[in-house]
């Protein structure tokens, strides 16, 4: 009889732990429950009612001790719940087996206490270390339940309750352990089943979510029954319902291609992916929207299957409407057309290069140059590949110049024409930026400039023949001028000589005559040299000489002109010899003619002094005197031919106007220079300087 009262007993608590694994997940389940749920209250209050269920249709074993699964529920409750709903559980299931009274109220309420303490600990193991050993844990804490639910009674139930103890013992031993064992294993896969069906519910929510949220258009048809969703954004597109967008898949869409022509509904994106089971990506198709007439979409159409299945039962189409932007592309189309045209009917050399100095971009004047017919057969090749190799590495030195951010504006360079010829060009090349300031290439315009070049070189030669024949006009204007006057003395004193018989006044004009006779010379022998050296006849300064004793002998042959004008040539003399590269004679007449210069325009008691210093390749030669001095106009001019001082300044030389030219030309032949400073009434200064031998200057270094 009480094996048959335990098996229905069994049966009873079968279910209701069966039930209770149902009701556990619809207090988990239900949102609208969760708020009273909270510190699992609910749950402990679930767990309770089928506790006492549990002690409502337990076996009385003997009067007042009874064999039920409350230790089974306790002990799941405290495990999955925690202590709260293991302390309420426990409390409902004391509360209702001290109402049935008898004798075993104490140990059985004891037994629910303890049987609430290995609950707890439980949740409290599986908080700290998760689901590790849970099946060992859940059996082992099992079998100590138990021992918990004999133990009690054994203990402080007296003789019946010991009798109890042995009469319940081996159901206790197995179907307690076996019984929470069951339980979890349900209440397990209750909580796994829910938390996919929750994820199952937030994933199709999150997708609910993005597609609502997309800008692009979304349209989801099922092949199986037909029906057709979509979001919001594919109605703003279209320009339609749900229900318009409905009917017009089913009826006749038109549709049109980018070149205009027809796009049947067997070729459409969705339709070709459920035919073929490809994805079709990116496919342009124009519409009749109701408001906006024709736009352009961007369609993306992906077919979808079912586990194991080759046939797809729905296509999911997403579009963009990109009109404006083919608007664009087209406005975009145009101008480059534009430009294409106006850079193509520009005969200057047009060009883009990348970073390496590749051609990306090239116009029609330059592709010939390049010997190229189309600009695809230019793109991606180097000037080397190109242009001759005497002309490609200075381009591509400009083109590396230009890559580091140095702009060439207006470089002169020689190119080719377009019969391949020599020519000239001027380049600018500047340097090609991204958004971010990066320098990825260069841009470059060229234009030939050799006629130009050649009408500039016709008028400098032309400038340069109006020059020489002034120059000529007033050298025949000046030299006729200092030949005249003495020619006009030497025919009055011939004129005289012939009417006077007196022998002083003879012997006075055959002196004048003389004298002019000499001047005359002087001034042809000035002419002969000036012309020489302007024919840029080569002064020879091969071999080093000293400068001290020339300087001395020029000094000496100035004395009788410095006597007769009543100045003292004052000479600084140094030890040590002056050696350059220089020819005798000339460097001799040049600073004959300085000194001679700075005598004729002194007065009576006046100074000429000479000096000279040495530096490290140079030699430095002085001349200073206290005549009359010049003004800066007249130091502008004074290195001119036949160019004198203000006759009122000039102290009545009769110089012949090219001595001052003629130092200079000679200076310069020899590699020195020349140059004067002076004040009006304080005198003047020329310096000479003249490159040292090699001799000397390695002597100095």
């Amino acid at each position: 009889m009480l094996n048959s009262s335990i098996l229905i007993s069994l049966a009873q608590n079968v279910a209701l732990l069966l039930s209770l694994t149902y009701l556990y997940g619809l207090v988990l389940h239900n949102p609208r429950l969760a708020r009273f749920n909270r510190s699992h209250l609910l749950e402990g209050l679930t767990f309770g009612l089928f506790g006492v269920l549990a002690v409502m249709t337990a076996i009385e074993v003997y009067p007042g001790f009874f064999l039920d699964a409350r230790a089974i529920v306790v002990v799941v409750t405290g495990a999955f719940s925690g202590p709260v709903a293991a302390l309420l559980a426990s409390g409902m299931i004391a509360l209702y087996r001290m109402m049935l009274g008898g004798g075993g109220v104490l140990s059985g309420v004891v037994a629910v206490m303890g049987a609430a303490a290995l609950g707890t600990a439980v949740y409290y193991y599986r908080q700290r270390y998760g689901n590790r050993n849970e099946r060992a844990v859940f059996l082992i804490v099992g079998g100590i339940a138990a021992i918990n639910a004999l133990v009690w009674p054994w203990a402080i139930g007296g003789s019946v309750g010991r009798q109890f103890a042995y009469k319940a013992a081996l159901p206790m031993l197995v179907l307690v352990p076996a019984g929470i064992y069951f339980l979890r294993l349900l209440l397990s896969y209750r909580l796994r089943q829910l938390q996919m069906e929750q994820a199952l519910r937030d994933s199709e929510e999150r997708y609910r979510t993005v597609i609502a949220a997309m800008s692009e258009g979304f349209i989801y048809r099922s092949v199986e029954d037909g029906t057709v969703s979509c979001n919001a954004s594919a109605e703003t597109i279209l320009g339609l319902s749900a229900a318009q967008i409905q009917h017009w898949i089913d009826e006749n869409w038109r549709g049109l291609r980018e070149d205009g022509t027809e796009f049947a509904a067997p070729d459409r994106p969705a339709a070709v992916a459920l035919r073929t089971g490809q994805p079709q990506l990116n496919v342009t198709m124009g519409i009749q929207h109701p408001e906006k007439g024709l736009i352009w979409l961007l369609v993306n159409s992906s077919p979808l299957f079912r586990a194991g299945s080759s046939q797809p039962y729905a296509v999911m189409s997403t579009f963009t409407d990109i009109t404006e932007r083919r608007q664009a592309q087209t406005e975009l189309l145009r101008e480059r057309d534009t430009l294409r045209t106006l850079i193509d009917n520009i005969p200057d050399y047009i060009f883009i290069k990348d970073a390496q100095g590749r051609f990306v971009v090239s116009n029609a004047a330059h592709n010939q140059i390049a010997g190229v017919q189309r600009m695809d057969e230019l793109v991606g090749k180097t000037a080397f590949d190109v242009f001759p190799p005497h002309l490609a590495p200075q381009f591509n030195e400009d083109d590396q110049m230009v890559l580091q951010g140095q702009a060439l504006v207006n470089i002169e360079r020689t190119s080719i024409d377009l019969q391949g010829k020599p020519c000239f060009v001027l380049t600018t090349k500047v340097p090609l930026r991204d958004a971010a300031g990066q320098v990825v290439g260069l841009v470059g315009i060229s234009r030939n400039i050799t006629h130009r070049k050649k009408l500039e070189e016709q008028t400098l030669q032309l400038a340069a023949e109006r020059q020489r024949a002034a120059v000529l006009h007033r050298f025949i204007t000046d030299i006729s001028h200092d030949f005249r006057t003495p020619l006009s003395i030497l025919s009055t004193s011939t004129e005289l000589l012939r009417k006077h018989t007196d022998p002083d006044k003879r012997e006075k004009h055959l002196r004048r005559i003389e004298e002019q006779i000499t001047r005359v010379t002087t001034l042809l022998d000035a002419v002969v040299e000036m012309a020489d050296l302007e024919r840029n006849v080569v002064v020879r300064h091969d071999d080093p000489i000293n400068l001290q004793p020339l300087l001395t002998e020029t000094i000496k042959d100035c004395e009788p002109l410095a006597k007769n004008k009543g100045v003292k040539l004052l000479w600084q003399q140094t030890s040590m010899p002056i050696m350059v590269n220089a020819d005798a004679h000339h460097i001799r007449r040049a600073v004959h003619n300085l000194l001679e210069n700075a005598i004729q325009y002194n007065a009576a008691g006046g100074w000429v002094m000479i000096s000279t210093q040495n530096l490290a390749t140079h030699l430095v030669i002085e001349i200073r005197d206290s005549g009359i001095g010049m003004t800066e106009a007249e130091q502008q001019h004074i290195f001119e031919h036949f160019y004198r001082a203000d006759e009122a300044r000039s102290m009545d030389t009769g110089g012949t106007g090219l001595g001052l030219p003629i130092a200079r030309k000679i200076v310069e032949a020899h590699g020195g220079t020349i140059s004067v400073e002076s004040q009006p009434g304080q005198g003047s200064t020329f310096t000479v300087t003249l490159p040292l031998s090699d001799e000397r200057v390695a002597e100095a270094v």
